[in-house]
């Protein structure tokens, strides 16, 4: 915001400088400020990038065409090339936000209208423009995941006790638990009771939850001690660790999550292993 508006008072933005704040809103890259590259640059650093990514790649879309036909399966043909933007109903969030401050600041007496208001996305809007949005819809894995079993981490015998690629995925499946609740898991968190093995999800020194819900107690399933999760958790406290997972490590980001680094490594391995979807 304070890119485009500099330090004027709120209360004397005009039009025009509202509608270059939402034309900036919907030009942000989708992944802004996770890349340790991104720490220092402003937002208008960020989308200009990003501007001048897709000039380039519109423009090599174009000598492609001139030279030869290309299969509807390549990057150019598809889009992949370009940079994702906000989607409409993170604007409409943005925009909310903001809205939200300028009403408060109208019932302290500070302003004397929102003049924002006008500019929020309303939800016919929204609905018009989502439509042009692709399909992120999250979708469970098929055979896909019997065909990642098959490969080198989880068929070789020199796969370390400890490798976070071998067990993230089976957690997930087999407790539903996140990426970050599973990276993040420490010694402790394995606990018996009556017999039963299970995993306490809790928030504590080094460890967050996605919100309040989220603590609980996960039974451990069968199956994974079988493949031998408790004995990975009996290893980790002979050597005194404190995680189970020690070699996962946080990312350079502004959340400084275990998630943004395995995320990676992960999909390096499906690409290489050609069962990336």
């Amino acid at each position: 915001l304070a890119d485009i508006l500099g330090d004027q008072r709120m209360s004397e933005v005009t039009g025009p400088d509202w509608q270059q704040f939402v034309s900036l809103l919907f030009r942000i890259p989708k992944t802004h400020g996770k890349a340790s590259a991104d720490r220092g640059k402003s937002i208008t650093d960020l989308v200009k990038e990003a501007d001048r990514n897709d000039a380039a790649a519109l423009a090599r879309r174009a000598a492609d065409k001139l030279l030869t036909t290309r299969s509807a399966q390549s990057p150019a043909a598809s889009g992949m090339d370009l940079i994702r933007r906000l989607s409409p109903r993170t604007v409409q969030r943005h925009q909310m936000t903001l809205a939200a401050a300028f009403n408060h600041a109208v019932s302290l007496g500070l302003v004397p209208e929102n003049r924002f208001r006008g500019y929020v996305l309303k939800d016919k809007t929204l609905a018009k423009l989502q439509k042009n949005q692709p399909d992120t819809q999250r979708k469970l894995w098929g055979d896909e995941f019997t065909t990642l079993l098959r490969t080198k981490t989880w068929t070789s015998a020199k796969t370390r006790i400890d490798d976070e690629l071998y067990w993230a995925p089976l957690i997930a499946r087999l407790l539903g638990l996140r990426s970050e609740e599973i990276l993040q898991l420490q010694c402790v968190n394995i606990r018996t009771t009556d017999g039963i093995p299970y995993i306490d999800i809790v928030k504590g020194t080094g460890q967050s939850l996605k919100s309040s819900n989220a603590r609980r107690l996960v039974p451990i399933h069968s199956q994974l001690v079988e493949l031998g999760f408790l004995d990975l958790v009996a290893h980790q406290r002979k050597l005194g660790e404190q995680r189970l997972f020690p070699r996962a490590m946080r990312a350079k980001t502004a959340k400084e999550t275990y998630t943004a680094n395995f995320t990676k490594s992960f999909a390096y391995y499906r690409k290489c292993n050609d069962i990336y979807d």
